[in-house]
């Protein structure tokens, strides 16, 4: 099945490369063997798969949007050429800034267009963590510790962290760390990062520490979890950290005022303004609070997209 598969992939290919669009024909195949049609519902839940699933027989089509499609089209201008979401009945985003993004670079599908957040289990996130190998003993945690997690990605902005810990040293002598986990490989935006840590002087201050396959023990562990991305859909690591009772502060983009209540279960602030309120935080006994998260809401909302 996988060699078929392959190669049915590179007949696709060729016949693209050539003008011909046989993509469908292949698709709409490939859903009638699995009984597509039968089902109330098909759902493209990656992007990736949207133009599979944009083909398949199906009562009700729905795209699930997990990106930020104005930073897309910006990175990827084919991105709005090139896709199928006029085939869908539905395009649910996971976030309501996500769908205002999408609603701008695809005004026409606007009526199509509606969010649905995240579910987020607090009792599982902490059920995960009290499974997981414990916190390595190179994560050093006898200084107030700070976390950032993510893929190294430009749209992370990894390579910020080393200026803003400089700044705190300048603000405040409470030692910390701060450990930015990212993925596996890092590349060349992992090394703008080890550059710019040696380029402001914290190299005891800022730990460019291995991926991990589990996360949670070393969220856990933590004092204060830093978001410095330029874009997200839905920040999953807040409310990861809001489980473990550890701080989350969050770049003061779009999404940051839909999964923090600033002041009360987090911080929102520019990147500018983080040196000086993580100082003030490692130099307080702050705690915060752990807002509840309709998820019933979430699921009502599902419910009501597939029946209506």
């Amino acid at each position: 099945m996988k060699l078929l598969s392959y190669g049915v992939q590179l007949i696709i290919h060729i016949c693209s490369a050539l003008g011909i669009n046989i993509a469908k024909y292949t698709y709409c195949i490939g859903g009638r063997i699995i009984g597509s049609d039968h089902y109330d519902a098909v759902i493209a839940y990656q992007e990736a798969v949207a133009s599979y699933v944009s083909y398949m027989p199906a009562k009700k089509r729905i795209a699930w949007i997990h990106c930020d499609y104005e930073r897309v089209v910006v990175e990827n201008p084919l991105a709005k050429k090139n896709n199928r979401f006029h085939l869908f009945d539905n395009i649910v985003c996971v976030s309501k800034s996500a769908m205002a993004a999408f609603e701008r670079v695809f005004p026409n599908l606007a009526e199509r267009a509606s969010y649905i957040y995240n579910i987020v289990d607090d009792n599982k996130i902490r059920k995960l963590a009290s499974h997981s190998k414990p916190v390595n003993s190179d994560y050093l945690t006898d200084r107030k510790t700070i976390v950032s997690v993510g893929r190294y990605d430009n749209v992370k902005q990894f390579d910020m962290i080393p200026s803003i810990a400089a700044r705190i040293k300048e603000l405040t002598a409470i030692p910390f760390r701060w450990y930015i986990i990212g993925a596996a490989t890092g590349g060349d935006n992992e090394k703008k990062v080890s550059e710019r840590i040696k380029e402001y002087h914290v190299e005891e201050e800022v730990i460019i520490y291995p991926a991990q396959k589990e996360v949670y023990p070393y969220i856990s562990a933590a004092d204060i979890l830093v978001n410095t991305s330029r874009s997200e859909t839905f920040s999953m690591v807040v409310f990861e950290a809001r489980a473990f009772g550890v701080i989350p502060i969050m770049n003061d983009i779009p999404i940051a005022k839909e999964v923090i209540d600033d002041g009360k279960d987090g911080f929102i602030c520019s990147l500018s303004d983080m040196p000086t309120l993580i100082a003030k935080l490692l130099d307080s006994d702050i705690e915060m609070g752990n807002r509840f998260w309709d998820n019933l809401e979430s699921i009502n909302r599902f419910y009501k997209l597939v029946e209506e």
